[in-house]
C-alpha cells in the first residue's frame, strides 16, 4: 500500500503547476524540542546559501515547531509538518506534499544524520527542487534497501561521519562543506537581541524543571527538596511542566507543599523571560534545560547517559559557561535511551546513580555566582 499511495502522489504532483522560476532554500530538521533550540544557533550558517531575494526556510516537526520563536522572522520561515500523520494518513500526506511542491524551491537541505526514508526523503522528493543536499544517512538495517534506493533523491551527498559524532559537531561540518567555510562550531547562546528582556521579581528566582516524557528519566524528589532547603530563604521557587505532567508524575506535588514554591505551565515562549530573569534553572534533561543554556541562564541539567556523544554534553567550544550538564559515567553511555539493563528505584540505571552531593554542590556554585537577572 505504501508503494501504491507513493505512485499516486507522484502523478498528482506531476499534475501541478509551481513557479515557473524556483527560488527560496528550505532546510529539514526533523529533531524533537530540544534538538530543534540548538539547532537554532546553527540554523544562520545555512544563509549564506540563499540567493538575492530568496527566504530560508526551516521545516520542523509539529511539536518542535512550538519554539519557532527562536528562528526571527526576519531571517527566516518555519513550517512545520506533523511526523506521525504524514507517515500515517494519506490525505495529509498529499495535503502536505502539494505544499511543499507548489513552494518552487531551488534548494532543499536535510540536515539529518537520523534520516527517516518514509518521511524526510517523500517529503524531499515532493518539493521536486533544482537541487536536493544531504547528509549520508546512518546505517538503518530496517531500512537499509529503501535508504540505498532513495539516494536517487540527492544531487550531493556529505559524509558527516559514523555513530557516536555530536549533532553540533555533524552540523557544523556539514555547513563548512556547503558554504566552502572553515568555521567552529557556534556557541549554543542566542542572540539577545532576539529575545524579549527578563522578568523580575522580588528575591532570586530559582526554576525547577523535574519532569520528562519518559519517568524513567526523572530524579527523585528528594533530590528537589536538598536544593530548596539549601539556597537562601528569600529565594522563590517555580516548578515548572506541561499540564498533564503533575498528573502524570504526582510524586512532585509535595514541592508545592513548600511556601516559596509555585506551579508554572506556562509554553516556552512565556518561558524565556522568566528564564532569563533566574538566577538558575535545574532540569532534568529534557527541552526546558536546552532552552535554559541557550539563554545563557545558570544551568544545571539533571542528566542521563543515553544522549551523551550525540546532543549532550555540548561540545566545549559549544558549551556556555552557564551550563553544566551532570550525569553518572557508564560503560553504555551513548545508548540512545535503548536501556537494556534492569531499572533502579523505576529509572534508568545512569538516572538512579547521580550523586545527590554532587548535584548540590554544582547548585551552591551556580547560585552564588549568579546575578539574580543574569539577562540584564
Amino acid at each position: 500500500m505504501i508503494g501504491i499511495a507513493d505512485r499516486i502522489i507522484g502523478l498528482l504532483l506531476a499534475l501541478v503547476p509551481r513557479p515557473a522560476e524556483r527560488r527560496g532554500v528550505a532546510v529539514l530538521m526533523n529533531g524533537g524540542i530540544g534538538d530543534a533550540i540548538v539547532f537554532s544557533v546553527m540554523a544562520p550558517r545555512f544563509l549564506p546559501l540563499t540567493r538575492a531575494g530568496e527566504r530560508l526556510t526551516v521545516v520542523l516537526r509539529s511539536d518542535s515547531a512550538k519554539v519557532g520563536f527562536l528562528y526571527p522572522s526576519d531571517r527566516f520561515d518555519v513550517a512545520a509538518v506533523d511526523y506521525k500523520d504524514f507517515l500515517h494518513d494519506f490525505g495529509y500526506r498529499l495535503r502536505t506534499s502539494l505544499r511543499f511542491h507548489r513552494m518552487g524551491l531551488r534548494l532543499v537541505i536535510s540536515a539529518d544524520y537520523h534520516r527517516h526514508p518514509l518521511f524526510d526523503e517523500r517529503l524531499i522528493a515532493a518539493c521536486g527542487a533544482e537541487e536536493t543536499v544531504a547528509m549520508e544517512a546512518r546505517s538503518w538495517g530496517k531500512y537499509a534497501k529503501l535508504l540505498e534506493r532513495n539516494r536517487a533523491h540527492f544531487d550531493r551527498l556529505f559524509a558527516s561521519g559514523g555513530e557516536g559524532r555530536h549533532r553540533l559537531l555533524r552540523w557544523t561540518d556539514f555547513t563548512n562543506w556547503l558554504t566552502g567555510h572553515n568555521d567552529p562550531p557556534p556557541v549554543v547562546r542566542v542572540d539577545e537581541a532576539d529575545l524579549p528582556p527578563p522578568a523580575g521579581g522580588d528575591g532570586p528566582l530559582v526554576i525547577l524543571h523535574p519532569f520528562a516524557s519518559d519517568q524513567r528519566k526523572q530524579h527523585p524528589l528528594d533530590l528537589y527538596r536538598r536544593i530548596i532547603d539549601s539556597l537562601p530563604p528569600e529565594t522563590r521557587f517555580l516548578l515548572t511542566g506541561g499540564p498533564k505532567d503533575l498528573e502524570s508524575s504526582p510524586e512532585f506535588s509535595p514541592l508545592l507543599e513548600h511556601e516559596r514554591v509555585e506551579y508554572c505551565g506556562a509554553g516556552f515562549a512565556d518561558l524565556v523571560p522568566l528564564m532569563r530573569g533566574a538566577a538558575l534553572v535545574v532540569s532534568v534533561d529534557t527541552s526546558v534545560m536546552h532552552l535554559a543554556a541557550a539563554l545563557g541562564t545558570p544551568t544545571i541539567g539533571l542528566g542521563n547517559a543515553a544522549w551523551v556523544g550525540d546532543i549532550v554534553p555540548y561540545p566545549d567550544e559549544a558549551c556556555p559557561d552557564s551550563f553544566r550538564f551532570l550525569f553518572h559515567e557508564m560503560p553504555c553511555a551513548g545508548c540512545l535511551q535503548d536501556c537494556d539493563l534492569p531499572a533502579e528505584d523505576g529509572r534508568f540505571p545512569c538516572v538512579a546513580r547521580l550523586d545527590h552531593d554532587r548535584v548540590l554542590t554544582a547548585v551552591d556554585g551556580a547560585f552564588s555566582v549568579a546575578p539574580i537577572n543574569p539577562g540584564r
